[in-house]
């Protein structure tokens, strides 16, 4: 991981680039979504067509299989836990 300014990453994260956002590890993110401290943000698929062009499945009926993490979600997470 690149030695980016905060303002520059992006929204939502995937596992590993969350787990260095807060300098831990995937599994301890893949635990805090487990144990209900964080929650996935679902981001529709992308559309799947067959070889004639034809859709198969549309974006509304998929989801994306990443999980994604939205960063305000860990800057909060942080924030609660300096509260307490």
């Amino acid at each position: 991981m690149s030695n980016r300014t905060i303002a520059s990453w992006p929204r939502l994260l995937d596992l590993k680039t969350a787990a260095a956002y807060l300098s831990i590890g995937a599994r301890t993110i893949e635990d805090w979504i487990r144990d209900g401290l964080l929650e996935p943000v679902p981001m529709p698929g992308s559309t799947i067509k067959d070889k004639s062009g034809k859709v198969i499945c549309t974006a509304k009926s998929r989801r994306i299989c990443k999980i994604l993490i939205d960063r305000e979600d860990l800057d909060r997470l942080i924030e609660e836990r300096r509260a307490s």
